[in-house]
């Protein structure tokens, strides 16, 4: 028997990625995208403000290219999709819901940071994918 995967997650084309490829090859009970707003680029001159376009279009080139076909692929579920937003990832009603879905693991993958109301009532159940070393890095934006 699967487990009861619940997944946390951005709304970046990336996340829809690591949705669909969990999704792939095991059912995903629930799903919570948080919707996030990254931070303007405030270049210091127009040289690196150059820098900053050509490296967030060549971003988006390459999720575009890597990613998308994701949408095509075909699923072992349609799992509950639970709109979060920015700001109340760890709010007492977002805590409820992932309560009520029972899950065995939590996958956590581009959130903002997890609280310890979440952390402390799903003890040894989240697995948090993160690029960088967590506490130092927060991530591009």
């Amino acid at each position: 028997m699967s487990p009861n995967l619940v997944l946390m997650t951005g709304s970046d084309l990336r996340h829809r990625y690591f949705i669909n490829r969990l999704n792939r090859e095991f059912p995903v009970a629930c799903v919570f995208i948080e919707s996030l707003s990254y931070p303007e680029v405030h270049a210091s001159s127009p040289k690196a403000q150059a820098a900053w376009d050509w490296f967030f279009t060549r971003w988006d080139e390459y999720e575009t290219k890597t990613f998308a076909d994701s949408k095509t692929w075909p699923l072992k579920n349609n799992p509950l999709v639970i709109r979060v937003p920015e700001g109340s990832i760890n709010s007492a009603d977002i805590l409820n819901s992932i309560q009520t879905q029972r899950p065995d693991l939590i996958i956590l993958f581009g959130t903002s940071l997890i609280g310890p109301a979440v952390l402390e009532r799903f003890p040894d159940r989240i697995l948090n994918l993160h690029i960088g070393i967590s506490g130092q890095y927060r991530g591009s934006s």
